[in-house]
């Protein structure tokens, strides 16, 4: 560029240096922003369920699961957030044989096989699931090659730290061998991280941090994410409003969620890890999803 501007046009060294510098600059700087742009867009999936939900009820695997994916990739999605079912679905192909068969779907449309959610102990405890079971989720996990697993310890899975600490030790040795990491879902974040701190388990193991629960569990969550930032591997996004002496889901930016403020606290820690929407829908599943992927572009992509 510089010979070019020096030579072929004969322009002045020092205005042929100066326009050199800058473009140079320009050059970079507009790289800079494309990768960076690049990655916000990818940060982003959305939970099996939330695109074409089945029966107007969370958690449950949805019939339409193919179609999801063609959407998830449509609307600019990198990954779906798969599931493992408090039902154990026969129609998933994760438990019915058909892994291959889904790796491929995911490869067809373009998407991430990212992070895996066993939504299945929400309704069934941890502490009584056979080891043989988990062994097998494991498994499974591992030929998904995915990159994240997602282990609620919530409602009848929630845990006094004794059993905690007993079954962090009882996952961490059967996973040992495997790639993934593990990012627990807890009303008992501070528990946990501070059972984290010890460096027991290295890097195995973090903490998945629900943003919209937290409001909830009478957190806040500036201050755990600053706090939880080392061992923070993943984050669940929705909004909540209270209502009487309950906490119930709504659009993103309907409820206490200020995102500007997410924006802000997510960019001065650099967090690095994805973001799956576990958004808020209506009867029209898809003007729900609109409305929310409308107010993550306008919020939280392109910081």
């Amino acid at each position: 560029m510089e010979f070019l501007i020096r030579g072929y046009y004969n322009v002045p060294a020092i205005l042929s240096q100066y326009y050199y510098i800058n473009f140079k600059m320009f050059l970079n700087n507009l790289i800079i922003y494309i990768i960076f742009t690049l990655m916000k867009k990818k940060q982003f999936g959305i939970l099996q369920g939330r695109i074409l939900p089945e029966k107007k009820k969370f958690n449950v695997f949805p019939s339409q699961w193919k179609k999801e994916m063609y959407l998830a990739n449509k609307y600019g999605l990198s990954y779906i957030e798969l599931m493992i079912d408090e039902n154990l679905s026969k129609k998933n192909p994760i438990l019915n044989g058909n892994i291959t068969y889904l790796l491929n779907t995911i490869k067809k449309n373009n998407l991430l096989s990212y992070s895996l959610i066993i939504s299945y102990f929400t309704r069934y405890s941890i502490l009584k699931t056979k080891k043989i079971f988990l062994e097998k989720i494991f498994k499974l996990s591992s030929m998904l090659n995915i990159k994240i697993l997602i282990i609620p310890l919530i409602e009848n899975s929630s845990l006094k730290k004794k059993d905690l600490i007993k079954i962090l030790d009882l996952i961490y040795i059967r996973t040992l061998s495997y790639k993934f990491k593990i990012a627990f879902e807890t009303n008992q974040n501070l528990t946990l991280y501070n059972i984290l701190k010890s460096e027991k388990y290295k890097d195995k193991f973090g903490l998945c941090y629900d943003i919209g629960n937290s409001f909830s569990n009478k957190s806040f969550f500036e201050n755990d994410i600053y706090k939880f930032n080392k061992y923070l591997y993943h984050l669940h996004l929705k909004d909540k409003c209270k209502v009487k002496n309950s906490f119930q889901s709504v659009y993103l930016g309907k409820g206490l969620l200020d995102l500007k403020k997410l924006r802000k606290i997510l960019s001065k820690i650099k967090y690095k890890y994805k973001i799956t929407l576990e958004t808020f829908y209506e009867k029209n599943s898809i003007n729900s999803l609109e409305y929310n992927l409308d107010r993550v572009k306008k919020y939280l992509i392109n910081v």
